[in-house]
This record gives structure tokens, sequence and C-alpha cells, in this order.
């Protein structure tokens, strides 16, 4: 527990990452605006938000192409290109705050915060869509290369801004000045809040590149993960898997059978080998095979469409070659008198269309793997035109009590999905006088874009009305969109 005034709670640890069997250790690292640390082991590089995006062992085994493996999951990749990404650096709190230093024996009052929506609050919702002047985080590093400090800053206790730190600051320092060729992170939490503040837990995301595409790419470039936690502490360390053996190329011009000889000598002994083998024709490269392509309106805005693609590329192909598929989403069919379709994201798998009329609109997805593409059409019919209004997530009141209204919504901006405040009008009292529902109104702050939401008044005792809702959208566990509803054809 940290209390008002008296002394920061620190915590120092080490995250080690082995390469097998060179037995090099080593530990993660954060920082603000990217710099690059090393010692003579390890060299990271910290981003703009305070994550790790990259960390090596110095030294060691490459890839097939000469590269050097990043032992981090990097961060422009799905889904860690999102506004729910956990990258490494990044923290998770769960706290709770009181008058004095005797905190009741249970989990009551506890709130869980984190940096990623800290950040967010100030702008930098993604790793594409980073705010330069973000007030919530502030940086400085070394000279030497050897060290970077990074300072979450917290809101007041009193914002009413969700999953944001309040009432107390966090400094992440990574260190690189070791004796064992680690690095150090050591976390301070500050509590700025005049009041007494308990912890529970402090998380700490660890997203290892560890996501395996090909057969071929569990070896060669990626990780694996090992991971422990007990009662009063615990581990995660990463291997690179270093296998060593002799390797030759042959370029064969024709089909047929061939028999190599491998001779190896230790500077005294000679062993030899003999391999017969087939050499066929190289296939043809085959088209992406397209899946699924399926198109909805967003429940949270009718004028926008969310459009998902799945594309399998060419297995024999795929498993020799590492596949480079690239997408593109197009209009070809649109009703009468509609407007310019304009997309967000029209390059990637899932991305999203502004519409206005009402009507039918068809969509093709194209996958391409190199030279060789494969399209598939997706139809959608609208039955009224759309409003371009943001629906915030209903909520329920007590007769007679003014409804808490929710203080952000997520727009669609040119980048992506982004949080943003809301302003609302007054609410007349007679609105919720009675049990009911009415319809609140309000805009998206420094804009017109307007958002509304539904309020649901109730009788003293609140209902959980989850037990007899009907449900409007069906969601899906991953992006949190809802889920397609229209197959393509």
């Amino acid at each position: 527990m940290m209390t008002k005034k008296l002394r920061p709670l620190t915590i120092a640890l080490l995250l080690f990452v082995q390469s097998v069997p060179m037995e090099i250790s080593a530990a993660a690292t954060v920082s603000a605006v990217k710099n690059d640390i090393t010692n003579t082991s390890l060299s990271a590089k910290v981003g703009d938000l305070g994550q790790i995006e990259e960390l090596y062992i110095n030294n060691n085994p490459t890839n097939k192409n000469g590269e050097p493996i990043n032992f981090v999951l990097p961060n422009d990749t799905i889904p860690q290109n999102n506004i729910q990404h956990q990258w490494m650096g990044e923290m998770i709190f769960s706290y709770r705050t009181g008058d004095s230093e005797q905190f009741p024996d249970n989990r009551e009052g506890f709130l869980e915060v984190d940096t990623n929506k800290t950040l967010a609050a100030g702008g930098s919702t993604k790793y594409s869509d980073i705010n330069p002047n973000n007030p919530y985080i502030a940086k400085t590093a070394s000279g030497d290369g050897k060290k970077v400090e990074v300072n979450f800053i917290g809101q007041n206790l009193d914002s009413t801004a969700q999953r944001v730190m309040k009432g107390f600051d966090v400094k992440s320092v990574f260190d690189m000045d070791t004796q064992d060729g680690s690095m150090l992170w050591e976390i301070t939490v500050k509590n700025k809040s005049g009041k007494y503040i308990e912890f529970g837990d402090i998380g700490l995301p660890m997203p290892w590149n560890n996501k395996y595409q090909t057969l071929s790419d569990t070896y060669d470039d990626r990780v694996t993960v090992h991971n422990f936690a007990g009662a009063d502490s615990g581990y995660a360390y990463a291997i690179q898997h270093v296998i060593s053996f002799a390797a030759g190329a042959a370029v064969g011009t024709k089909e047929g059978t061939y028999t190599v000889e491998l001779i190896a000598n230790d500077g005294q002994k000679t062993g030899s080998g003999q391999v017969t083998f087939q050499l066929a024709a190289t296939p043809e490269k085959l088209p992406p095979e397209i899946g699924q392509v399926t198109v909805t309106q967003d429940v949270t805005n009718n004028s926008n469409l969310v459009l998902s693609g799945e594309a399998i590329p060419d297995p024999v192909h795929s498993a020799v070659f590492e596949p480079t598929l690239s997408y593109a989403w197009t209009v070809k069919q649109k009703p009468d008198g509609a407007g310019e379709i304009t997309f967000v994201g029209g390059d990637k798998a899932t991305a999203y269309a502004r519409v206005s009329k009402a009507g039918t609109y068809v969509f093709t997805f194209t996958a391409a793997d190199e030279d060789k593409k494969d399209s598939k059409d997706v139809t959608i019919e609208l039955k009224e035109d759309t409003n371009d209004t943001y629906r915030a997530i209903s909520l329920v009141t007590k007769k007679e009590i003014s409804p808490i209204l929710p203080a952000q919504v997520n727009i669609l901006s040119d980048y992506g999905f982004m949080e943003r405040e809301t302003k609302w009008d007054v609410i007349d009292p007679d609105s919720y006088a009675n049990t009911g529902e009415f319809e609140a109104r309000g805009t998206v702050k420094d804009s017109d874009l307007e958002v509304r939401t539904t309020v649901y008044v109730v009788n003293a005792g609140l209902q959980n009305a989850a037990l007899t809702a009907t449900p409007s959208a069906s969601f899906s566990g991953g992006d949190g969109y809802p889920e397609a509803m229209n197959n393509g054809t």
C-alpha cells in the first residue's frame, strides 16, 4: 500500500530473454520518443508512448534472411496497432482511495485503470495515431544511450474520464547500465491525490513475438515463451531455438532424381552421408483463396459499414515462401444519387465505408499475393437514409434521479476508431420523472457530430435489464464490432 505523501511504491524487475544454446540473459524495456538503448548483451528501441518496439540480443543468430530476431511482438501488427492494444511497457493498475490508511479487508472500491487509456485521453490511441504533444506523458533519455525515463501523468481524482489514471503518476526507468548485461525496469508510483491509496495489483502485459504464421516461421522468425506466476513472485522468459546444421543449396534445371553427399570433418575423422530425392517441376503459384466476406452496419453509427474479408494464400508456395498478401476494397454498385463513398483502412482485411443514402450497395474485396489475385463481392441493402449520428451505450437510472451520461464515445476517424469526449444537452427533469425511456442528445466535443443514447427509467429498486432485454446485434469476441450478418456471394 502507498500512503499519502509518505513514500513512493517502487518495483524493480528483470525480464529474462534467452537464446538456446547461447545462454545470454536479457530484460525488457520501455521509452517515450524513439530512443535506442544498448549494452554488451542487449539492444532495444523504445517508442513515443513508452512502449518497447524492438528487443534484440546482440550477436545472436539471425534468421534465414540474415535479419536479427525481434523478441517483442511488433507494434504495427494486428491487433497491436489498435485502440485495444497491449504493448510491452504498458501497465494496468487496480487501486482504491480512502481518507485514512485503514482500508476494508475486501475488494470493495477497487478501480482498474491503465496507461493505454490514460494516453488515449491525450489523443494517442494507437501506433499509427500518436499525438506528439500528449500532455499525459513525458520522457527523458541519458546521453550515453543507457537509460530512458518515462513519466505517465495521471489526471485529478475528480476526473470523469474512464479507465484513466487518477490521483497518481507512474515513472518507468529502463536502465541498460548493469553488470550482468540485463536491462533493469524500475517502476515508481507517486501519490499526488491528497488521499491514501492502496494498490491491489499492477499488471504488466508481455506480448512476446511468438505468433507463428507458418511452420518454418516457428524456428526462423519467432520465439517460444514460458511464464510462471507464484504467490510471492513470478517470471517470464522467451527463447529463440537455434538449430546447428550444415546447409547448402543447389539449383536444379530439370526435374528428375538427384543424389547429394555431405562430407564432414572434425580435424581428425571424416564422415559422410547421402540423400536421394526426386525433383518435381515447380507448380504454378495459385491466387489466394477468398473465404468469408461480410458487411454490416455499425450499431453505433448507421452511416458506417463494417467490411471484413478473409484470404488464404496458396498452401504449397506459402510452405516454402513467405506470402505477401495485400488487400483492396472497391465499390461495385451504389444507389442512384449516392455521393462518393470513402473508405477507412481500404487496404486492410477489415475496413469501414461511409455511406448516406438508402439502397443497394455492392463492395468487392480483392486479395493479392504478388501478381496472383482473386476477388469476391458482398451486398448490403439499406432500408433508409443514414443520419451520421453516434449512439453511446444505453443506461439505466432511477426515477427522479438525473442520469450520468457517458463521458466518451468512439468515433470513426480517417485513421480508425478513436475515443472522444461528449457534450450533452441539458435534460428536462420531466424526462426521468416517471418510469419509461427517453433519448438524450448531445455532440462530440469540439465538433458538429451528433451523439445520442437511450436512458431507461426504473423504480427505486434497479433491476437487471440483461435478464429480459432483447439483443439488438450479435458481437464477435475479437474486435468488439458487430459480427457480420451478410455473407458474400
